[in-house]
Parts: C-alpha cells; sequence; structure tokens
C-alpha cells in the first residue's frame, strides 16, 4: 500500500490499489477492500485519456476497479464505474467496456443473483455490439456468450457465439489476429457446452500451428468438465 501511495503516475497508482483491493477481497476484508477501490477511482478519474496503446490506461485500470467491485459484491457500483468507460479512449475500442460489464453479469451469476446478471448481460451486448474494430467485437461477443450459458441461457449463448464467428470472418487485417480470434471462439464454445461445434469451429483454422492451439485448448476444457 505504501508502495501504491509513492507511485506519482495515476494509472499506476490507481492500478496498484486495485490490485491491492483484490487481495482484501480474496481474504474476505469486502470493508477494506471497498475503501481501496473508492480510492483507486478517484486517482484513475485523474487520469487523462491516453492517446496510444500504452499498457496502463484509463479504460484499462476502470475496467480492472469495475471487476473488482464486483467481486465484492458491489454490483450498483461496478455497474456506475463500467459506465464511466467511454469511447474516446483507444482501448474501449478493443471492447473495455463490454468486458468489464460481462465480468459484472459473471459475478453476479457466481452470486446466485441470476436476473441481475440478465440485466447486466444486456447492457453487455448493447456494449459489444458498438465496438467498431470486428476482431474486438468478435471475441467480446465469444465471452459473453459464455456468461449467457452460465446463466442458464444456452440457446442466446449459442446464438452469440454463431454471431461471434461470423463477425470473425470479416476481419481484413492481420492472419494471426484472425487466428487469435478463432482459437478463442472455439475454446469459448467448449466453455458453453458446445464442444462438437468447437471441434468443427477449429478445424476450419487454415494454419496448423493455430489449429493445433484451437484443439489444444478445447481439449483443456474437456478435461476441466472430467471428460477424459
Amino acid at each position: 500500500l505504501e508502495t501504491a501511495n509513492i507511485t506519482q503516475d495515476d494509472a499506476q497508482k490507481a492500478s496498484a490499489l486495485a490490485e491491492i483491493a483484490g487481495k482484501y477481497a480474496e481474504a474476505g476484508q469486502n470493508e477494506k477492500a471497498a475503501q481501496l477501490l473508492s480510492l483507486a477511482l478517484d486517482t484513475a478519474n485523474a487520469i487523462k485519456d491516453q492517446v496510444g496503446l500504452d499498457d496502463v490506461t484509463k479504460a484499462v485500470v476502470l475496467c480492472d476497479i469495475a471487476e473488482k467491485y464486483a467481486e465484492i459484491g458491489q454490483f450498483a457500483k461496478a455497474l456506475e464505474t463500467a459506465k464511466t468507460i467511454t469511447r474516446n479512449t483507444i482501448e474501449d475500442k478493443w471492447g473495455a467496456k463490454a468486458w468489464a460489464l460481462a465480468e459484472i453479469a459473471g459475478k453476479c451469476t457466481e452470486a446466485g443473483q441470476n436476473e441481475k446478471a440478465s440485466q447486466f448481460l444486456s447492457q453487455t451486448l448493447g456494449a459489444a455490439n458498438s465496438i467498431e474494430d470486428e476482431g474486438a467485437k468478435a471475441r467480446a461477443l465469444a465471452g459473453i456468450a459464455v456468461v449467457y450459458a452460465e446463466n442458464g441461457q444456452n440457446e442466446k449463448a449459442a446464438q452469440l457465439l454463431s454471431q461471434a464467428l461470423e463477425t470473425a470472418k470479416t476481419i481484413g487485417y492481420y492472419e494471426s489476429t484472425r487466428g487469435e480470434t478463432y482459437i478463442l471462439i472455439a475454446v469459448k464454445y467448449a466453455e458453453a457446452g458446445e464442444f462438437s461445434k468447437a471441434l468443427e469451429t477449429a478445424i476450419t483454422i487454415q494454419d496448423k500451428v493455430t489449429k493445433a492451439c484451437a484443439l489444444a485448448g478445447i481439449a483443456v476444457v474437456y478435461a476441466e468438465n472430467g471428460q477424459n
């Protein structure tokens, strides 16, 4: 905590405070975690929006703080924080807001608050669909689909994974980005329990190394589900 307070850079300080808050949350000290998250949020709001792709930026820090609020069950504060991630930060183009909202919805599901999770998921979907970058949109949709599946909404999950796959096909830059997106979608199909669709997606990958990575990811999920 002393190190975080010594740090002059607001982004680094806010990120460090959020990380420490997470440790307190893991130890069951939610009140202390909330105090630190409040301080982290104040510090994050003092960050000037970044122009370039820096490792630690306002959008990413706010995303982390929102997730930490959700971890301690303060869902309203988590949502409030996620909504402050604005479109003028470069990371939001890559889906920071959508991922933050998806994480919050996931925490709601874990807490057994499925109705609240559904409300968050609706907002998450809106944020994902507003992402301009095809690869980022596809990855966000795939991640959101898994949360829908965890919330018992399998039909919606399947629909979103299909949308993610179709979006991935439109990626018009870097072959590696398209491949990474296909890997993620294949693995997310597996995490949603759609193993046949996961394999089908992996098999369509042209690059042998990328295909192997996708199949390995599916195998890990398969094993984690006790299906040897």
